[in-house]
């Protein structure tokens, strides 16, 4: 996650950087592009160093800072260089993060990830403000454009007879699977279904004391009883794995996808 992170991070880095104005601290407002990833939290990246920011607070606003939460909107940074240029960060709508926060470490305030954003948004603004004065000190606004990613999901149905979605993280032995019934595999590119070419269920055969990973190639969405079967039977903790996703998108492209982990 942390390397998809860092990739959005430099493309935002290298495709707007922009000019500040030297005479004044009052900004404009610049339009640029922000990727806004269309999944579970709606998500866009942000990148303050391509804010036009009054040069006396640029430093203090990419640098290193203590950070406060203020509300899900607004954060307060506490410049480790200067406590004294306290910088109030604000979106205009979701719900605003550093993009690494440890706790009760400082962090790089450059770039920021704004989430739980609504998928029909068609621009964000970031303001920065002077805590001590409220004066404006800088404004980044983005037109977003949604990034639909292609998901292998599970198709499973729970103990009420309902289709439910699987999407792989969360324990199978928390879900109210009903393991008598069929399962099979499907991948989701916004609201597209796709049925997958082929897949791979990657399971393990035991050789007296040994356990051997073994794979079997699956045509179609299917998946077979006896990985259910495997499922059913695995020990808390334990994981098996539905890997080699391919599937033909509307451009024609087969695609591999990431594999769906299933863990007990």
């Amino acid at each position: 996650m942390k390397r998809i992170i860092y990739i959005f991070a430099l493309i935002l880095s290298s495709l707007f950087t922009i000019g500040i104005d030297d005479t004044q601290a009052q900004v404009k407002e610049e339009f640029k592009r922000g990727y806004m990833n269309i999944d579970k939290d709606c998500s866009v990246f942000i990148n303050l160093t391509n804010a036009n920011i009054d040069p006396k607070y640029k430093k203090y606003v990419t640098g290193l800072s203590d950070v406060q939460r203020l509300n899900k909107k607004e954060y307060l940074l506490k410049p480790l260089k200067n406590r004294e240029k306290q910088i109030r960060v604000v979106a205009d709508k979701g719900y605003l993060c550093p993009l690494e926060r440890e706790l009760n470490e400082p962090v790089s305030t450059k770039c920021w990830i704004i989430k739980n954003l609504d998928k029909n948004e068609e621009t964000i603004t970031v303001s920065l403000f002077c805590h001590s004065t409220n004066q404006l000190i800088g404004k980044i606004t983005y037109d977003l454009i949604p990034i639909y990613e292609f998901k292998p999901r599970i198709v499973y149905v729970d103990t009420n007879g309902n289709e439910c979605e699987y999407e792989g993280g969360e324990h199978l032995s928390k879900l109210p699977i009903d393991w008598g019934k069929p399962m099979k595999t499907i991948v989701k590119y916004g609201e597209q279904t796709f049925v997958p070419l082929v897949h791979t269920e990657l399971t393990l055969v035991f050789k007296g004391d040994e356990a051997v990973p073994q794979s079997t190639v699956v045509k179609g969405d299917k998946i077979t009883g006896a990985f259910i079967s495997e499922l059913k039977a695995l020990s808390i903790g334990y994981s098996r794995y539905i890997s080699n996703i391919k599937i033909r998108g509307n451009d024609g492209i087969v695609r591999t996808l990431p594999p769906v982990e299933m863990k007990k």
